[in-house]
C-alpha cells in the first residue's frame, strides 16, 4: 500500500515500498504478475495565501492557484466559492467543478480589481472548495490585496486662529498637510472662501504631495477698520484622489471699539402739542475692545435737552450704555419740524467724533386716544392694548359685523380706525365705542379684497402714507389714499401674505407668518418705501404663528399679535445683515379668548421707549 502524509495547504508525497514476500521458487516456475495498486486523491495546493500586493485602481491583476493531484485516482473539486466579493473574482468561464487526473496539475485563476482607491485600502477574502481528498475534504486559500492611496492628513489644528489685531496690523498663519499614504496626492486647487481680509501666501498654488512628505500653506490676515470685528474664512484644498475637499476654518478678531447708536437718526416722530417726551438713545459696543465715550454736547433747537448729563460712558465689548434726550412740544408756531444733533467723542478709530441727528414733529392733530394700539379679532371684538402696561381692554363689538369677518385694520393720526373685511368693504370705526361708519371705498379695486395696512409718517410734511399689502399675488405692495379712497399698486415684495407696520420715524416693515414663508419660519423685513426692495431681513423662529396675525410698532418695539398672544421684538435687537435678533422675541401677553386679525396704531404713538 502507498501511505500519504500532507499539511492543510501543501501536499507532500511519501512513497512506501510494498509487494509480496517470497520463498524459493523452482527455476522453471514463473513469478506471479504484480497486482495493480490503487490510492486516494491526494491534493497539493501551491499557495496557502494569494497575496496580490499593491494593485492600482482600474487595473486588473490575476494570480494562479496551482492544484496538483499526487494520488492514484482523480480528484473531484466542487463548491468553488468565495472569490467573488470585495474586489476578488475568478476569470470567466467560472467553473463550479474541476476534475484533476492523477499526477496532473490544474490552474485556477483569481483576479482583483476596483475602480477607485476608497477605504478600506486593504482587501481580504477567501477562496474555498470541497474535494474528495480524505485528508483535506475542504480547502481554504486566503486572499489579500492592497490599494495604494493618497493619505492626506491635516497636521495643523483643525481650526486656525489669529491673535487679536488692531486695524492695519497683519499676521500670518501656516497650515500643514502630510501624505501618510503610499500614493501621490494631487492638490488641484488651493483657495480661500470667506472674508476678503484673508489672503493666500506661500504654498497657495496647486501641488503634488508624494508619500510621507508634507506641504505648508500660508494664510495672511490684515485687520480692516470696518466691522464686523469677528472675521472668518475657509482654506479649501481640492484633491483629485479625495471625494471631499480638505477644509480648514481660519478665525480672526479685529481689536477695536465699535460703537453703534440706536436709533440713528434719533426721531421722536409725532409729538402731541403741549406734551413732553423723554426717550433713550442706546449705545452698543459691537467691537472687541472697551469703548469710552465722553464730551456729550447737544446742538439743537432749545426744545431738545439732556435731562441727565452722561459724563463718561465706559462700555465693554457686547455691552451697552444710554443717553436720555428730552423734547418739549410747547411751541405751536411753525416750523413744526424741529432738528438737532448729539455729538460726542469715542475711542472708535472709525468714528472718533460721533454724531447722531435728532428730530421731532410738533403735531396739533394727535390726541390721547392715539397713544395706544387697537385690535380687532375674528368675531369683531374691538380692544385697546396698552404696551406700557401690557393690558388689553375690550371696547365693544363692531356694529358693522355682517356675513364676513374683519381682515385687517389701521389707525390714522386722528385716532380713527379703518377696518377692512374679508369681502373688501372698508369701514371707519370709533375707537371709543366700536361704532362703524361705512365708506364709499370700492371693494376689489385692481383685484384687491382683504389687505394688510400700515401708516408711515413723513416728518418733513407732517402727513402719513397708508401702505397696503397682499393683493392678487399675496405679495403686492400698494397705497390707499384715505381722502379719495383710491388704491394704487406699487410693486411686489418678498414677504407673502404680509401685515404691515409703519413707524412714526419713516420706516415700513412687513411681517409674514410661518405658514406663508418658504421655510416655515416667520419673517420680518424692512422695505424700501420707494421700490419695495428689502433693506433688512430677519427670521423669528420662536414666534408661534397659528391663526390670525397682525403687527404694529410702538415705543421702539414691534408688537406681533398671533391669535391671543402678543410677542415683543425691540427694534434695536434687529441688526442689519444679521438674520436673527440679538435677543429672542418674548411673549408678553396672552388672552385665549381673542383671535386677533388686525391691529392699528397712530403715528402719534411713541416712536421710542422711555
Amino acid at each position: 500500500m502507498r501511505a500519504v502524509s500532507r499539511p492543510l495547504l501543501a501536499v507532500s508525497l511519501l512513497l512506501v515500498a510494498c509487494g509480496r514476500s517470497s520463498t524459493y521458487q523452482p527455476a522453471d516456475q514463473k513469478p506471479d504478475p504484480p497486482r495493480p495498486m490503487t490510492g486516494p486523491c491526494a491534493l497539493e495546493v501551491s499557495h496557502a495565501l494569494l497575496d496580490f500586493g499593491s494593485v492600482v485602481p482600474n487595473l486588473r491583476k490575476t494570480l494562479n492557484l496551482e492544484l496538483t493531484n499526487r494520488g492514484d485516482t482523480a480528484c473531484h473539486l466542487t463548491r468553488l466559492s468565495g472569490a467573488d466579493r470585495d474586489g476578488f473574482s475568478r476569470p470567466a468561464p467560472v467553473m463550479t467543478a474541476v476534475d484533476i487526473a492523477p499526477l496532473a496539475t490544474a490552474r485556477l485563476g483569481v483576479s482583483f480589481a476596483v475602480s477607485a482607491a476608497a477605504a478600506p485600502f486593504d482587501h481580504t477574502g477567501t477562496f474555498s472548495f470541497v474535494s474528495d481528498d480524505p485528508m483535506h475534504p475542504k480547502v481554504e486559500v486566503a486572499l489579500r490585496a492592497h490599494l495604494p492611496h493618497c493619505g492626506l492628513r491635516l497636521a495643523s489644528p483643525a481650526t486656525v486662529t489669529f491673535a487679536p489685531l488692531r486695524p492695519g496690523q497683519s499676521d500670518v498663519r501656516v497650515t500643514t498637510v502630510t501624505n501618510d499614504g503610499d500614493a501621490d496626492c494631487n492638490v488641484t486647487q488651493v483657495a480661500l472662501d470667506g472674508d476678503s481680509s484673508f489672503t493666500l501666501g506661500q504654498g497657495g498654488a496647486p501641488f503634488r504631495l508624494e508619500p510621507h512628505t508634507g506641504h505648508e500653506t500660508f494664510v495672511g490676515f490684515r485687520a480692516p477698520l470696518a466691522l464686523p470685528a469677528k472675521r472668518e474664512t475657509v482654506l479649501r484644498l481640492t484633491v483629485t484622489e479625495l471625494a471631499q475637499p480638505v477644509e480648514v476654518p481660519h478665525l480672526a478678531t479685529v481689536q477695536r471699539c465699535a460703537l453703534r447708536a440706536s436709533p440713528n437718526p434719533f426721531d421722536f416722530g409725532n409729538v402731541t402739542l403741549n406734551t413732553t417726551a423723554t426717550h433713550t438713545l442706546a449705545l452698543f459696543n459691537d467691537g472687541s475692545e472697551t469703548c469710552v465715550a465722553s464730551g456729550f454736547v447737544l446742538t439743537a433747537d432749545p426744545a431738545f435737552s439732556l435731562p441727565v448729563l452722561p459724563g463718561t460712558l465706559t462700555i465693554a465689548p457686547g455691552g451697552s450704555g444710554s443717553v436720555l434726550i428730552r423734547f418739549a412740544a410747547f411751541d405751536s408756531a411753525p416750523p413744526h419740524q424741529r432738528t438737532g444733533t448729539l455729538r460726542f467723542s469715542v475711542n472708535d478709530p472709525a468714528q472718533p467724533q460721533a454724531t447722531v441727528p435728532i428730530s421731532a414733529f410738533i403735531n396739533s392733530i394727535c390726541t390721547e386716544a392715539g397713544q395706544f394700539i387697537y385690535t380687532v379679532d375674528r368675531n369683531g371684538i374691538f380692544s385697546r392694548f396698552d404696551p406700557a402696561t401690557l393690558t388689553s381692554t375690550a371696547v365693544g363689538t363692531l356694529s358693522c359685523m355682517n356675513t364676513t369677518s374683519p381682515f385687517s385694520m389701521n389707525l390714522d393720526q386722528s385716532a380713527v380706525a379703518w377696518v377692512v373685511f374679508d369681502d373688501g368693504k372698508l369701514f371707519k370705526v370709533d375707537v371709543g365705542t366700536a361704532a362703524c361708519t361705512p365708506t364709499s371705498f370700492v371693494a376689489g379695486q385692481q383685484g384687491w379684497l382683504g389687505f394688510g395696512m400700515g401708516s408711515v409718517f413723513d416728518s418733513a410734511t407732517g402727513k402719513d402714507t397708508l401702505y397696503i399689502a397682499g393683493g392678487p399675488t399675496d405679495m403686492d405692495l400698494g397705497t390707499l389714499d384715505l381722502s379719495t379712497l383710491t388704491l394704487t399698486k406699487l410693486t411686489e415684495i418678498e414677504a407673502p401674505r404680509a401685515e404691515l407696520a409703519g413707524t412714526g420715524d419713516g420706516q415700513l416693515w412687513a411681517f409674514s407668518p410661518a405658514f406663508a414663508t418658504v421655510n416655515n419660519v416667520p419673517l420680518l423685513v424692512r422695505l424700501d418705501r420707494a421700490d419695495g426692495g428689502t433693506l433688512e431681513r430677519h427670521s423669528l423662529p420662536n414666534v408661534t404663528s397659528n391663526g390670525g396675525y397682525a403687527i404694529k410698532f410702538w415705543g421702539g418695539a414691534f408688537y406681533i399679535f398671533i391669535g391671543g398672544d402678543v410677542w415683543k421684538v425691540p427694534r434695536n435687537t434687529l441688526v442689519p445683515g444679521q438674520s436673527l435678533p440679538t435677543t429672542p422675541p418674548v411673549r408678553v401677553f396672552n388672552n385665549p379668548a381673542l383671535q386677533v386679525v388686525g391691529a392699528g396704531v397712530s403715528t402719534c404713538a411713541p416712536v421710542m421707549g422711555p
